[in-house]
């Protein structure tokens, strides 16, 4: 089956500071949106459970034995658009400068600023020094029912991070998206907060900025910096719930 492969780049900007985050509606063709979900790679369940990685599972798809033609084809076409020059292009015509301008390491900044360029190749050579690598990457997350992730910031050398949820047809999961925090410590690092004692205190101390919707197709985002503070909060849907996301991460090389 033929796939369109147009992507939506209609942006909906929600917050600027201390985190810039933002959406784009009907990112995907319905028709592929709809062939993805239908072909979510299944998952053993045994391995999801609360004691485990806090009931988090990633499947990294490039690793990924699909199941039949179909779910390959489907995938194949997510990612002409996921590693394709197009998709990079739109998205560092809209961010880039905003990314550099918004870390708080005046050395990062200088660094984000060197032109971007998508790596493919994995070569390198001494041209590096005057440019920024940039590499795209997802991965199929499933979260069991009461699952979370602890408030944290990305790894700093984020460019951006995106996340297309797939809900389940009731809706009644509406709630389960990604929640944002104003909190005014930095974390310079990818430190989860776990710790109960120190974790109340961030609630206390912390606002919520902003929580997504898990909506369908619909692909949020967000700027990388000190203070991109975020978490999956746990919901009780039902027993046998399962969150599935994609997670699309894009990262500096040099």
């Amino acid at each position: 089956m033929n796939y369109n492969t147009n992507f939506n780049k209609n942006i909906l900007y929600l917050k600027n500071k201390p985190t810039a985050i933002f959406k784009i509606d009907n990112f995907l063709d319905q028709n592929l949106y709809l062939s993805l979900k239908k072909n979510f790679p299944k998952i053993d369940e045994s391995k999801l459970n609360l004691n485990t990685n806090n009931g988090q599972h990633l499947i990294d798809i490039s690793k990924f034995n699909y199941d039949n033609k179909e779910q390959e084809e489907v995938f194949s076409n997510f990612e002409k658009i996921v590693y394709g020059e197009e998709f990079f292009n739109f998205l560092k015509s809209k961010f880039f400068f905003k990314i550099a301008t918004q870390q708080n390491s005046f050395k990062r900044m200088l660094r984000y600023l060197r032109p971007a360029k998508l790596d493919t190749a994995n070569n390198s050579s001494f041209l590096d020094l005057f440019s920024s690598k940039v590499k795209m990457g997802y991965k199929c997350s499933y979260m069991c029912n009461k699952s979370s992730l602890f408030p944290h910031v990305d790894a700093q050398r984020k460019f951006l991070s995106l996340m297309l949820y797939m809900p389940d047809e009731d809706g009644k999961d509406i709630n389960y998206g990604t929640t944002f925090w104003d909190f005014k410590s930095s974390n310079f690092t990818n430190k989860h907060i776990s710790e109960q004692d120190i974790l109340e205190q961030f609630r206390v101390e912390g606002k919520v900025l902003y929580k997504t919707p898990f909506e369908p197709n619909c692909l949020y985002g967000f700027i990388r910096n000190d203070f991109s503070w975020h978490s999956v909060e746990p919901l009780d849907i039902h027993e046998r719930y399962i969150r599935k996301s994609i997670n699309i991460n894009i990262f500096y090389l040099n």
